[in-house]
């Protein structure tokens, strides 16, 4: 069993330190492209419980609803839950996006 730390400290700090910043609800393209990797990855071990998307080839907006709910859901997991770990690796995943840096 791992803990990050003593103080608790918000998954979206975690993910900034991992270089990563959550998607903003307004950015549709790349929400599509989650959904549509979500629906490929039947054997994903980090895909959500419960999370209801569309089955045809475009994007509904109750998939992007559903989607942004569950991940909303993630940031007030706190740092000392059992499930932290989970989420924070599922928030990666789904939920956000690698930032680039010029250099």
């Amino acid at each position: 069993m791992s803990r990050w730390c003593v103080v608790p400290i918000s998954l979206a700090a975690i993910l900034d330190k991992r270089g990563s910043v959550a998607l903003v609800p307004s950015n549709k393209p790349k929400w599509d492209k989650k959904i549509k990797k979500y629906r490929t990855e039947n054997n994903n071990p980090l895909k959500f419980d419960q999370l209801q998307l569309s089955q045809g080839p475009g994007v509904t907006d109750d998939d992007y609803k559903n989607i942004q709910n569950k991940c909303d859901s993630l940031k007030n997991i706190s740092s000392y839950a059992e499930n932290f770990e989970t989420a924070l690796n599922q928030s990666e995943l789904w939920c956000s996006e690698k930032l680039s840096f010029a250099g």
